[in-house]
């Protein structure tokens, strides 16, 4: 009878000591960090117009080069089934002179890519830049049509990613526009 709590602990031991199939996998994928300081291009108007429009882009080519190596990187090739998201944040300035996040879906006009963004208020809006096979490139392309008076901010996240709809690929893509900045690209401008 003494040997049942010792073969129950040594087989308990051993359950324990065996990993899960997708616990392994997380020690394959590789995260790469690329730089690319002219990935986002936003117009840089001050003043603006109702009805008019306020555009904004993201490009990332297929080749880049990654930090420390000569040679080029595919980036579709490496990771043929990602496109890449980033946090996109709309905010309006109060009568309190406080900046309040507004849901800005309704106004977007859009040229290439898409959006990843929930009904609630406090969950950030992701924008997409999807691979363009015309142009080899990742690309996100839109404008926000100005509806209200007002003082607007614009922010892009310091840091895109790779996104990944379905199969998940082995390695994963940190796109940062400022050196690995946590600043994050600010525009403001008026409504009249």
């Amino acid at each position: 009878m003494k040997k049942s709590p010792i073969l129950f602990t040594i087989i308990l031991l051993l359950f324990n000591s065996c990993s899960l199939p997708e616990e392994d996998e997380s020690y394959d994928k590789k995260i790469i960090q690329i730089n690319l300081p002219d990935a986002i291009n936003v117009a840089q108007q001050q003043n603006y117009s109702i009805n008019e429009l306020v555009n904004f882009s993201i490009t990332i080519p297929r080749l880049v080069r990654e930090n420390n190596y000569s040679e080029l990187l595919d980036i579709r090739r490496t990771s043929p089934n990602g496109n890449f998201k980033f946090q996109i944040k709309y905010s309006k300035k109060n009568v309190s002179g406080n900046w309040e996040i507004i849901k800005f879906e309704p106004f977007l006009k859009f040229v290439n890519g898409g959006v990843i963004s929930s009904n609630d208020e406090y969950s950030p809006t992701y924008g997409l830049a999807i691979f363009n096979e015309t142009n080899q490139n990742y690309s996100f392309e839109a404008a926000i049509m100005l509806i209200q008076t007002g003082q607007y901010k614009l922010e892009i996240s310091p840091l895109i990613t790779t996104y990944y709809k379905e199969k998940q690929d082995l390695t994963f893509f940190e796109i940062y526009h400022n050196e690995q900045s946590i600043t994050k690209y600010s525009v403001e401008f008026s409504v009249n």
